[in-house]
Order: structure tokens, then sequence, then C-alpha cells
């Protein structure tokens, strides 16, 4: 191998384990980055979120676009506005970019009214869980969808493999299976021009080595692939 290959070589080697270790290295941060501001969060809860007559029931951190938001739920005696606004204030103060969302009842309860207000609680929290569970398919699907893009140039690709081959047509079919599992299938169809009936044997063969061809150049298993003769 000579010394320019070698060092072809050597940068796409380098290239491919950046494309690995920074993502996860990314992921790493923001993952110790975001435990660190809940252990702070919660801190600051336990030391600032503080009423008369009032206890706090759940205290919870989540992160909405990289933002923090400190879920508090309190029950007992209500706590006046402006104490709620002083303790968001306060949190300002501590860590800029979180914010505080307080729930509480209006006045003294039982633990049917506790029992409630978790409950509701619990259903905003994973109604909120599987929209973004469903935002995460929707966008997963959609990228997916982008990978299975046809290449521009394919139907010129095909053109140029026979001068004999008049036109081509080029698309995606959707297939659904029983399973609900919807998947697209690359289409190509080809129009030969054959010059007497003689060549129909030409067009299978070619039909053979497109077929191949093809399933190489998309990387794909699943092809569907027609031939039609426009000879008048």
């Amino acid at each position: 191998m000579d010394a320019a290959k070698e060092q072809k070589y050597k940068r796409y080697f380098t290239l491919g384990l950046l494309a690995l270790v920074l993502p996860s290295a990314f992921i790493l941060y923001n993952t110790v980055s975001q435990s660190v501001q809940t252990s702070k969060l919660l801190g600051f809860v336990s030391e600032t979120v503080v009423y008369p007559g009032t206890e706090v029931v759940k205290q919870e951190v989540d992160f909405l676009e990289g933002q923090p938001v400190v879920h508090v739920v309190l029950l007992g005696a209500t706590v006046p506005e402006d104490v709620v606004r002083q303790w968001g204030e306060e949190l300002d103060d501590e860590m800029e970019d979180a914010t505080l969302e307080v729930v509480q009842n209006d006045g003294p309860s039982g633990l049917e009214d506790l029992q409630r207000m978790v409950n509701l609680y619990a259903e905003g929290q994973t109604a909120l869980s599987l929209r973004d569970a469903e935002l995460v398919r929707l966008r997963s699907e959609l990228a997916a969808l982008k990978d299975q893009d046809l290449p521009n140039s394919l139907a010129a690709e095909i053109l140029a493999q026979a001068p004999d081959i008049a036109s081509v047509e080029v698309a995606h079919r959707k297939r659904l299976n029983q399973a609900g599992v919807t998947s697209l299938v690359p289409w190509v169809d080809v129009h030969m021009a054959l010059k007497d009936s003689t060549d129909s044997v030409r067009m299978v063969e070619l039909e053979q080595q497109l077929g191949a061809w093809l399933l190489l150049r998309l990387e794909t298993d699943t092809l569907s692939l027609h031939f039609h003769d426009e000879t008048p």
C-alpha cells in the first residue's frame, strides 16, 4: 500500500471513530449534567419550598428541550401566590434556566383529596410522556424515510446501462403487511425499444443483469422491477 492510500484509509478510520465517539460523549455529558442539575434542584425544593401547614407530597425534575422543570405537588394549607412567585425567583437565582411548577389544593384535605391530586398529576405526566414517545417515533420514521430516498441520478444510471432502453420510471411504492408494518419498496419500470422479436432474449438477460445491479446499487433485498417492449 502506498503512502497516499495509507493516509486516505487512516483519515477514513479517524472519521469513523469520531462518528462513534462524539455522540456517545455527548450523551454521557448530557446524562451527567442532568443528574447533577436534578440533585441540585431537589435540594433546593427541600430547603426552600417550605410553608406552615403545607407538605410537599411529590417533587420531580423533568427536562423539556434541555431546560429543567421542577414539578412540586403540595398538600395542606394554600400557599399564597406571592410566596410561590418568590420561590420561583429564588429558583431563577439558583439556576437561571430552571422553571418551577407548583400544584396545590385549596385548603386542608384528607387522604382521598391527596390521592386524587397525585393521580391527576401522574396522568398529566403520563400524557406528556406518551406525547414525547410519539414525537420520537414520528421523527424516527421520518428519518428512516429520508434514508430510503432513491438517488436522484438513478434513472439516468439505468438509461446508461444499455442503448436499447427507451425510457425508465423510478419511484417508491408503499407496502403494508398484516402486522401493520409499513415499508417502502423501490419500483423501477423499464421500457425497451427492441429491433425485432428475436431481441426478447436480450430483454430477459438485461432484466436479470439490471435486477442484480439495482439490488447492490440501492443496498436492498426487495425490489419491484418491470420490463416492457415499446416496439411498434
